[in-house]
């Protein structure tokens, strides 16, 4: 993850707060059962703003930038909730410009992080050994069956 500099990945929940603390300049932090995934060493204490200064003092300088899934067409019927909120964005927030994730996504595919990999590795290993398990459960009830 640190090539596109993603540290976290956070419930859709987290949305809205996190949103709204962008808004007034604080810093925020999820809820423990709503952090999906960290890069983050153990331990690392948020709330009290340790990783939002360069963010918020970015954003007071008006250099900030807010990525958002967009596509590539505006008119697009599939992303008309990030196209309200972009809307409602640059309406009444400032400090933030907009981008579209697009790109990082790409790059996402091509590229993965050492903790992608684990997660990939440890995926691969459930399915094999379930692929194993199935085949063992097919061997023992073919045994039993005759004609």
């Amino acid at each position: 993850m640190r090539f596109h500099g993603v540290k976290e990945i956070w419930a859709a929940t987290e949305f809205e707060p996190f949103i709204k603390a962008l808004r007034n300049r604080q810093p925020y932090r999820p809820k423990q059962d709503n952090i999906f995934m960290s890069d983050l060493p153990a331990g690392t204490v948020m709330a009290n703003g340790n990783g939002f200064e360069p963010l918020l003092d970015a954003a007071g300088k008006n250099e900030a930038a807010l990525y958002l899934l967009m596509t590539r067409e505006m008119d697009s019927r599939e992303y008309k909730q990030e196209q309200r909120f972009a809307t409602d964005w640059v309406k009444t927030a400032s400090g933030f410009s907009l981008k579209n994730v697009w790109p990082v996504f790409v790059e996402m595919r091509l590229k993965k992080s050492p903790m992608e990999l684990r997660l990939l590795q440890h995926a691969i290993d459930i399915s094999v050994e379930a692929h194993q398990r199935a085949l063992g459960c097919r061997r023992r009830g073919k045994v039993g069956i005759r004609s």
